[in-house]
């Protein structure tokens, strides 16, 4: 069974301290969840801005890129951690199954 898509996520962000845009997330996500739609680069997208709503993350960046579209870094933040450390701690030992 697949960790849920979030918690991959949330493992992430822990462990890339200088933060992930939504493209770098679907690299490494993509081949756990072929075909899902809730892994389009959109959908994480969605997923982050949700997360920025509730606190967990925050942006770090944005730039434009040659195309006109924001290039979006987010990185977790010091709630977020404590968070995921106090109610999903079982999926943060585990790896990223790529």
């Amino acid at each position: 069974m697949k960790m849920p898509l979030r918690y991959n996520i949330i493992n992430l962000l822990l462990k890339n301290l200088e933060g992930m845009t939504p493209k770098a997330l679907h690299d490494i996500l993509d081949p756990i969840y072929i075909g899902e739609k809730q892994c389009s680069i959109e959908a994480i997208d969605h997923h982050l801005m949700s997360m920025k709503g509730v606190g967990l993350v925050k942006i770090k960046d944005a730039v434009e890129d040659d195309n006109g579209n924001l290039d979006v870094t987010y990185v977790m933040t010091d709630y977020g951690a404590t968070r995921a450390e106090k109610y999903i701690p079982e999926y943060l030992v585990m790896s990223v199954q790529v």
